[in-house]
């Protein structure tokens, strides 16, 4: 789980990196963004800003729940 903005690394350059990386390629990323209908290369899923607990939870159960059966 990661935002799609941060200092240094921001949530795109993250997936980039992470999918390129055989060790980290399948592992479920969940980008937190306030941009309304932001495509995010490598994320399975993001999750617009801003959002409550629930529906976070329910997400990241989601996308554990998909890696867990791949």
């Amino acid at each position: 789980m990661t935002d799609l903005a941060m200092p240094r690394l921001d949530g795109r350059a993250l997936c980039r990196a992470m999918q390129a990386d055989p060790a980290l390629a399948a592992i479920p990323v969940l980008v937190i963004t306030g941009e309304a209908g932001a495509a995010v290369p490598g994320a399975r899923a993001t999750l617009p800003k801003p959002f409550n607990a629930r529906t976070l939870c329910e997400r990241a159960a989601a996308l554990l729940g998909s890696a867990a059966a791949a």
